[in-house]
């Protein structure tokens, strides 16, 4: 009777191993990625192995951060106690931004949500370059280069930044770079040099939604240009994704391969690519 059970426990660890194991094969992206220079990466935390890269050297080529600079800078920001927790506000100054959602006081989840810049550019400021880019360097977090600017060195000149200076991108980071500092980030114990709190909240303020297949999705998008005429954009998505007893780290990394009257920014394409993506592994 015992081996009887035993051997249906067997039977049906195997059975629930079948309906939950990822495709051995990587998703292919040739479709996909036919319209862009791009990369997309996902790492298997718990197994440790890059389930899939797609991009060859794309994948190690740096290009500016953008928003996705928001994710360590939360980080020195609740470290800093500059912001005490999610529910901390800044207080718009009243200059008009093009993106009207940016136009009002900010909490540190608004700020992440709708990727407001300038509540970005307080919180760099109050930190000052020198401690901005010490954390950026103890984060090993892409080149760690600020001398584009305190304000703008993680951002391309773009329409919906104007005043940001054209030579301000200084800030850039690779996709595997991107991803490793998402994997630091996650890790348990992290290793990343904050306190264990502003890990926390910083992880709270990055969530994004929960995938149709059961998966709680969080990280930070990122878009800008590459040219000046804003006519190739440069899109980020890098997320954490956990359920069902798996977790993952993906990247993707867009970039025009000609010019476009883009109607969204590049971080949708980013977005729409990596969801795609996901859904062929059955994650999204």
């Amino acid at each position: 009777m015992n081996l009887c059970v035993s051997v249906l426990g067997i039977l049906l660890w195997l059975i629930q191993g079948c309906v939950t194991a990822r495709p051995i094969k990587p998703v292919l992206l040739t479709e996909e990625f036919a319209a862009y220079h791009g990369c997309f990466l996902l790492y298997n935390m718990k197994t440790k192995v890059w389930q899939q890269t797609y991009g060859g050297p794309m994948c190690r080529l740096s290009q500016t951060a953008c928003s996705t600079f928001k994710v360590p800078l939360a980080l020195m920001a609740f470290d800093n106690e500059i912001l005490g927790d999610e529910k901390s506000k800044l207080v718009w100054d009243r200059k008009p931004h093009v993106i009207a959602s940016w136009n009002q006081d900010q909490t540190a989840v608004s700020w992440m949500k709708d990727s407001v810049v300038w509540f970005s550019q307080d919180i760099t400021q109050a930190l000052g370059p020198e401690r901005v880019t010490a954390y950026l360097e103890s984060f090993q977090y892409g080149n760690h280069n600020m001398s584009g600017g305190i304000k703008d060195a993680w951002l391309t000149k773009a329409p919906f930044v104007p005043e940001v200076k054209s030579n301000a991108n200084k800030l850039q980071i690779s996709p595997f770079v991107q991803a490793r500092f998402m994997i630091r980030l996650w890790s348990d114990p992290s290793d990343l040099p904050v306190k264990p709190s502003a890990l926390e909240k910083t992880k709270n303020i990055i969530f994004i939604e929960d995938s149709p297949e059961g998966f709680t999705i969080s990280g930070k998008t990122g878009s800008g240009f590459t040219d000046s005429a804003f006519k190739r954009r440069l899109g980020w998505y890098v997320v954490h994704g956990e359920g069902h007893g798996e977790e993952y780290v993906a990247v993707v990394l867009i970039i025009d391969k000609s010019d476009q009257n883009p109607g969204q920014f590049g971080s949708a394409v980013a977005r729409q690519i990596m969801q795609q993506t996901l859904h062929g592994y059955g994650l999204y």
